[in-house]
């Protein structure tokens, strides 16, 4: 390959997606928003594969990336039923990563689950080592993220013990790769100063980090306003953030999440 490998991840709910508008401003950087079988990091012939077919892609002037009805990018994939594929027009000029996004499989998704948090240490240490590549992750405070599964999959509206003990799972796994040449960010350092998290990555790849169109505004989250819209009473959600604490406190305090109620 001529271009550098980036892989992507994230608890799901964590800001990837934002990270992927972010990183699709640079000049040098093109990210892809979870290629068919990204997530089958235990067959490493498949992933190098997946890369080499996105290079020849943008150099065929054109990005495979998901698309709304209206046929513009976008980076989320729910609902599923108003996204497609599409190729989208990108010119290589200046471009020098390729990357791909692919959050952690679902705690209840038994194929991929399992292999992927036993996998991801050696995965982290083949894209470093084998591919030249890099790896980042993004995480978010777990309160929020386990609050965001609810509101979103239907399949973890139930026991928040169970839903901490997926984030801790991943979360550990996240750790345990720091000294492999992971990098981690955070998302809420992500929504105060994104130039900033663009320069951290940059260095991180070993590439510049120029822009080539402005950084996408992000609005300010406002817990009470995102309750009213989802339909949360503020009870219910504090009385979460409190199991959330008690059972991810530690592992999120290695993040820099500071405890609210405990």
């Amino acid at each position: 390959m001529n271009l550098k490998p980036f892989y992507l991840s994230a608890p799901s709910r964590s800001g990837s997606s934002l990270l992927i508008k972010v990183l699709n401003c640079t000049r040098s950087t093109v990210v892809i928003n979870e290629p068919v079988n990204s997530v089958d990091i235990v067959n490493r012939d498949n992933i190098k594969s997946i890369f080499e077919s996105l290079e020849h892609n943008l150099k065929s002037g054109f990005i495979p990336q998901r698309v709304g009805i209206d046929g513009s990018e976008v980076t989320d994939t729910y609902p599923s039923s108003s996204i497609k594929w599409g190729n989208v027009k990108r010119s290589i000029e200046g471009v020098e990563v390729i990357g791909i996004k692919k959050s952690f499989p679902a705690f209840s998704n038994k194929d991929y689950f399992r292999p992927f948090i036993t996998e991801w240490p050696s995965f982290v240490q083949w894209m470093r080592e084998s591919m030249n590549g890099a790896v980042a992750v993004i995480v978010r405070d777990p309160r929020f993220t386990m609050l965001s599964w609810k509101t979103t999959f239907d399949a973890l509206k139930g026991s928040t013990e169970k839903q901490c003990i997926a984030w801790n799972t991943i979360a550990s796994t996240i750790l345990s790769s720091r000294k492999l040449g992971l990098q981690i960010i955070r998302y809420e350092d992500l929504t105060t100063d994104a130039a900033s998290v663009v320069g951290a990555i940059a260095e991180h790849i070993g590439v510049e980090a120029t822009l080539k169109s402005d950084l996408p505004q992000v609005s300010k989250f406002v817990f009470e306003d995102y309750l009213i819209k989802k339909g949360i009473s503020v009870g219910a959600a504090e009385a979460d953030f409190r199991t959330v604490e008690r059972i991810c406190g530690d592992i999120a305090k290695e993040f820099g999440y500071e405890r609210m109620y405990i």
